[in-house]
């Protein structure tokens, strides 16, 4: 197993909750609302970010 799936099984197993940040890239104005947005996540303790979105996808 890799280093990030040990980690997430690891927290798994002892009951502990894992919080995932998303990114959606097509919100990001600019470098540095993503390096803020980030930077804020990770301080507040996020465990994994999730770079993805609505991208390519409408509604009809």
């Amino acid at each position: 197993m890799g280093r990030v799936s040990n980690y997430i099984q690891s927290k798994v197993k002892s009951g502990e909750a894992l919080h995932f940040t998303l990114i959606d890239p097509d919100k990001a104005t600019s470098i540095g609302w993503l390096r803020k947005r980030a930077s804020t996540a990770a301080n507040s303790g996020t465990d994994a970010f999730l770079v993805g979105g609505s991208i390519g996808v409408s509604k009809s």
